[in-house]
Order: C-alpha cells, then sequence, then structure tokens
C-alpha cells in the first residue's frame, strides 16, 4: 500500500500520507518505507513544481534509506538521481552533476553494466553533461551506454539503435553533421534488421541521416536517403502527414543544392500541394515548403509573381512569430534574402 497508493491519486494525497505515518508510527517505525514515503512524496511534489518541498523530501529519503540500506544501495541511488533532477531545475548545475554521477556509480556497482537502470543514468548523466557545455564527456557516456547495451544483446536490438540516436543528436549539437550522418547509419541498420526495413523508426532515422548527409555536404546521398524515407512514410501515414511531408522537404532541398532544379520544382509543387490538402496547422513546415517551391521558381526563371507572393507569405510567418525555432528562423531568413536580393 505504501509504494502503490501515494502516486494514484494526488488530491487523496494528504490524506493518504498521513494514514501512511500513522501506520508507521503504529508498527514502530520503518526507516526503509519511511524513506520510500518520503520519496513517493516527494517525486508528486516535483511534479507540481513544488521543488523546495521536493528538495527537502529527496533528501530525507535519502537519509532514511542510507540508515535503512546503506549508503551504496539502489533505493538510495533513486533518491540521488530525483534529488539530481530538482537541483538542475534549480539552477545548481554542478551539484546536480556529482549527485547523477554518485547514483550512476551506485547503480553501476549493484546492479551491473547492462541492466536498464544503470543505462537510463548514463543517458541521464550524459545529458547533464551537455547542459554544462561539456560534450566531449557527453559523448564517452553515449559510447560507453551503446557499448553495454550491444554487448547485452546477441543479435542486433532497437536499445541500441536508440542509444546511436542520442549519439547522433550529440554530434548534431556540436555542428559534426558528418559524424551525426554516420551514427544515424548505423541507428538505420540496426532498425531495419531487428524491426525490418519498413518500419516507421527505420524511416525516422533515414531522414535523420539524410538531414544531417546534406547538412554536411554530401547531397546526394542526402537524397537517397531522404527519398527512402519520404517513400516508407508514404506507405506508413500517406502523403498529408508531416512525417512524409518533411523528408519531401529534405528532398527539394537536396535536388535544389545538386542544381536539379526542373525536379526541383516538380517535387516542390508536389509537397506544397499535398500540404494545402493536408490542413496542417504547422507554420514552420508551411514555411519551408513555400520557400522551397518559391526557391524552385526562381531558379528555373518562372512565374516571378508567384514566386514573389510566396516569399511575403513566409516573411509574414516569420514576422508574427509562428516559425518559433531559432535555428530554423536563421535559415528561412537567409533564404528570404537570397529571394529578395536583385539578380
Amino acid at each position: 500500500w505504501l509504494h502503490g497508493v501515494i502516486l494514484d491519486d494526488v488530491d487523496a494525497l494528504p490524506n493518504l500520507s498521513g494514514h501512511a505515518r500513522a501506520s508507521l508510527r503504529r508498527i514502530g517505525g520503518d526507516s526503509e518505507l519511511e524513506g520510500a514515503l518520503e520519496n513517493h512524496l516527494a517525486v508528486v511534489a516535483a511534479k507540481n513544481g513544488d521543488l523546495d518541498t521536493a528538495f527537502a523530501g529527496f533528501e530525507r529519503a535519502i537519509e532514511l534509506r542510507t540508515t535503512a540500506l546503506g549508503g551504496d544501495h539502489p533505493a538510495v541511488a533513486s533518491s540521488l538521481h530525483n534529488l539530481g533532477f530538482v537541483l538542475k531545475d534549480l539552477g545548481r548545475h554542478d551539484e546536480a552533476l556529482d549527485l547523477a554521477r554518485r547514483a550512476f556509480e551506485i547503480r553501476l556497482q549493484t546492479l551491473g553494466a547492462d541492466h536498464p537502470v544503470v543505462l537510463g543514468s548514463l543517458l541521464s548523466l550524459a545529458d547533464t553533461y551537455a547542459e554544462q557545455g561539456d560534450d566531449a564527456s557527453r559523448r564517452e557516456l553515449l559510447d560507453r551506454a551503446v557499448e553495454i547495451a550491444a554487448s547485452a544483446f546477441d543479435r542486433p536490438h532497437p536499445t541500441v539503435a536508440a542509444l546511436l540516436v542520442h549519439v547522433a543528436n550529440a554530434e548534431q549539437d556540436r555542428g559534426r553533421w558528418a559524424e551525426a550522418a554516420a551514427a544515424f547509419t548505423q541507428a538505420r541498420e540496426i532498425y531495419a534488421e531487428a524491426l525490418g526495413a519498413n518500419h516507421e523508426l527505420t524511416a525516422n532515422a533515414l531522414y535523420d541521416e539524410g538531414v544531417s548527409a546534406v547538412r554536411a555536404g554530401d547531397d546526394q546521398r542526402g537524397l537517397e536517403a531522404c527519398s527512402q524515407s519520404e517513400q516508407l512514410y508514404l506507405d506508413i501515414v500517406g502523403p498529408h502527414h508531416r512525417f512524409s511531408l518533411w523528408p519531401a522537404h529534405c528532398r527539394i532541398t537536396a535536388l535544389g543544392r545538386l542544381e536539379r532544379f526542373d525536379e526541383a520544382l516538380v517535387a516542390a509543387e508536389d509537397a506544397y500541394g499535398r500540404w494545402q490538402a493536408s490542413g496542417l496547422d504547422n507554420p514552420a513546415l508551411e514555411a519551408g515548403l513555400s520557400l522551397l517551391l518559391a526557391r524552385s521558381l526562381d531558379a528555373t526563371g518562372r512565374d516571378p509573381e508567384r514566386r514573389d507572393t510566396l516569399t511575403e507569405e513566409v516573411g509574414r510567418l516569420i514576422d508574427d512569430g509562428l516559425v518559433t525555432d531559432a535555428t530554423t528562423v536563421s535559415h528561412y531568413r537567409e533564404w528570404l534574402e537570397e529571394l529578395r536580393s536583385p539578380q
């Protein structure tokens, strides 16, 4: 009851926690159960945004669990891990990193390297390093997680692929696009072998591989990957879903960079028409497909009036703050500047 009911009904929490404390008093106290109760209550407080209460609760849980179980028990590591998240939310990043390290080491020693919780701790610790700007330590931990997971399975496994996606994302954050593309390729190959060549996760890894390849300047590879991804998503979700339209965006970009402008125009007209028929409310996608069509019209010297209309529409979307990602806005503004500059 103590372990299960506390998190199930937040509205009844004051009553339930009172009953729990009374029950503990009647049995003469139990540090392990009291620690579990404090940890549960702190989790609820953290979810409700009451960080001060959560902080005090996790500290008390660590004290009680250490008394009952010893300082190297997985339950202590769980409370340390939770307290680290609270400290991170409070802006105390160095302390959060120390606790994340301690939680990971305890779990590694007590549960073994191939335990899922240990892999979760590695990822959490890697994310903390990322927030600290320590990209080298982040990559080192992610590589370690991939190695641990790969050794735990006797055949290609989606867990390994998912960890390789984390590696690729880390490389993207560093602007190392070729390395990101290579990691996405590895993930895609594992997903295809473990789940099937037509699986959605395979399609998604193909898309990410293509985008990274284009950003790395390998436009032919990007074109091939994004074309394959788009075809898979057309079969999985149909022509009007954002999952099939974003790979089209990538494919058209690659065609333009390869100076295959007539093909880019045909593809841009098709994707823009699919977006219009979709009814999607996605300003970033709308702006991107509109810009690609405008660029294709400009490159082929066709319909300058329509090109200018599309350009103005995109400018309004950006100026009105409807495209929110800063990197995307910067990228689109560059394209707008090119289209508005005298030829």
